[in-house]
């Protein structure tokens, strides 16, 4: 809707629209002006504390796609850190007002299955640290690549690291292909704008989906959008990415990421279940038997005590039963 105001011109709006527009615009720049600033001051109190950080998702695109700070609303701001960089930060931010919104959120066995977090601030803006790029689908991959390659933007005048356009892209498209109860269709915006401005390395995007085992979603997300803007994203590259093999594993994750979380089949969750416990106990990370198994499941669900699991439990399979 942003958008949409400040090319009301040239689309043609009716001045009755506009005015409408104009609200929804006016409302997303002074939203996006106090994320903004307050993004600023956590790379502020970060780099204080000689701690990398990258900028995802919307601030990045405002900066360099959108080029105008109203032009797409945003409820939060996200942030990458180095896994080992996690708990020192969440202390760092800790001293000016940012807090954890679940308990234990950023603990190591917590990091362990989850890819990001939210922080929440005393003047109710909140901001999602990322320590992977992607939820984790499969296997955990090396993030060093994304760091590798990553660039310099200006945010308000002022440096800012951000990723490259290759994995801006991955990242995009994987997670606006993503089920939202509300879907997020601004993705498709944002991967115009994003291409408007950059010409990807088209292999490397290829390469760096079939690294993460995301090749059936960015395929079929590069699908949706050449049906909506045919001719922006090579036609070999979608070829390249239909042909590559996916295994079991990857072809279940892509279920469960796509559809609703209710609609998952008790059968499909309990196998991504038991795939990552037994990952787990290969890699020591949880000790053997049931006791290592419940603990495996407190991770999972984010319930704080294993005596909460039998009622966690139940309530999934009922939101299951009342599809």
């Amino acid at each position: 809707m942003p958008w949409i105001y400040l090319r009301r011109d040239e689309l043609g709006v009716s001045a009755e629209d506009a005015a409408v527009l104009e609200s929804i615009y006016r409302f997303a720049w002074i939203t996006n002006q106090r994320l903004t600033g307050s993004a600023l001051a956590v790379l502020a109190t970060l780099e204080h504390h000689q701690i990398p950080v990258l900028l995802l998702k919307g601030l990045p695109l405002l900066a360099e796609a959108y080029q105008d700070i109203g032009g797409r609303y945003m409820e939060d701001f996200d942030i990458m850190l180095r896994d080992e960089h996690v708990e020192p930060a969440v202390a760092a931010l800790a001293e000016s007002g940012w807090k954890p919104a679940r308990p234990e959120a950023f603990s190591v066995s917590a990091r362990r299955w989850r890819h990001s977090e939210e922080l929440t601030h005393l003047s109710g803006l909140s901001c999602d640290i990322h320590w992977r790029l992607l939820c984790r689908p499969n296997e955990p991959v090396d993030e060093e690549p994304v760091w590798a390659s990553r660039r310099t933007i200006l945010l308000r005048d002022r440096p800012a690291l951000t990723l490259s356009p290759e994995h801006m892209l991955v990242h995009g498209l994987v997670h606006g292909l993503s089920w939202e109860r509300v879907p997020a269709i601004r993705w498709i915006l944002d991967t115009h704008l994003l291409l408007r401005r950059h010409t990807p390395d088209w292999p490397h995007v290829a390469a760096e989906a079939a690294r993460r085992g995301v090749t059936l979603l960015v395929a079929d997300a590069m699908a949706v959008y050449d049906e909506i803007l045919p001719g922006e994203i090579p036609a070999e590259i979608r070829r390249e990415l239909a042909r590559h093999p996916v295994s079991g594993r990857q072809r279940r994750a892509y279920e469960q990421l796509t559809r609703p979380y209710e609609s998952t089949s008790l059968r499909m969750a309990w196998d991504l279940y038991l795939s990552d416990w037994t990952r787990a106990r290969a890699l020591e990370e949880v000790p053997p038997g049931l006791r290592g198994f419940l603990q495996h499941l407190k991770t999972y669900w984010r319930v704080t005590s294993i005596f909460a699991l039998p009622w966690t439990f139940l309530r999934k399979v009922l939101s299951r039963a009342k599809r």
